[in-house]
């Protein structure tokens, strides 16, 4: 088996296994064991156990962020350079995520997403992984200069709660009508939302008026 297949195959299998059980409850020689290597491997590509985690993480939310950025800077483009509306910017972040995510099992990516979003990754990773992607899409501020900074990273927390509950299974399970609707669909309806929530007016620390052409 070549390296790149070794490193492929125990991401896949260390990503079943943490969506699975958890990261303390994955032993490293539960993964080797169903990957069928050697522990060397695992410290060969990763390093440690949470260097295996990151990477099973990043392996996922690397593409996304680079497409992300791609959109984003599309955006700025078809805008003259300068800041394109609330729309386009929603649509650049979100859209990339639900395209993506959308072929990946389920249950597994909401498992890892509860591991990235848990205690088990430290900030620095979330820095490291997510850094670029925060401060290019700073420009927010520029196309909804009426919310101040804390209210405006408010709602790109909203963003992202809106995006993952976009692929818990309970959603499908609770509202089986809806499954059937393809990624497009899905993001649409969410860039709508979500754009409608950055342009409604300021509840706190407002940084400026609503613009009027922004006014709902």
């Amino acid at each position: 088996m070549s390296e790149t297949r070794t490193r492929e195959r125990i991401l896949d299998v260390a990503e079943k296994l943490f969506s699975d059980n958890g990261f303390e409850s994955t032993s490293l020689r539960m993964i080797t064991a169903a990957a069928d290597v050697n522990l060397a491997a695992v410290h060969y590509h990763f390093g440690s156990k949470a260097g295996l985690l990151h990477a099973t993480a990043r392996r996922r939310i690397d593409p996304v962020n680079a497409e992300r950025i791609r959109r984003l800077e599309a955006a700025v483009d078809a805008a003259g350079g300068g800041t394109p509306p609330v729309e386009a910017i929603v649509d650049a972040f979100v859209r990339p995520a639900i395209e993506a995510f959308s072929e990946v099992d389920r249950t597994c990516l909401l498992g890892m997403l509860r591991l990235v979003h848990g205690r088990d990754v430290d900030k620095a990773f979330f820095e490291d992984t997510f850094g670029e992607v925060v401060q290019r899409f700073s420009i927010m501020q520029d196309a909804a200069p009426h919310l101040g900074p804390d209210e405006l990273q408010w709602r790109f927390h909203f963003m992202v709660g809106a995006v993952l509950q976009a692929f818990h299974h309970r959603v499908l399970e609770v509202h089986p009508e809806i499954a059937d609707w393809d990624p497009s669909s899905v993001a649409d309806a969410i860039v709508a939302f979500v754009a409608a929530g950055f342009r409604a007016p300021a509840t706190h620390g407002a940084a400026s008026p609503l613009p009027q052409e922004n006014a709902p």
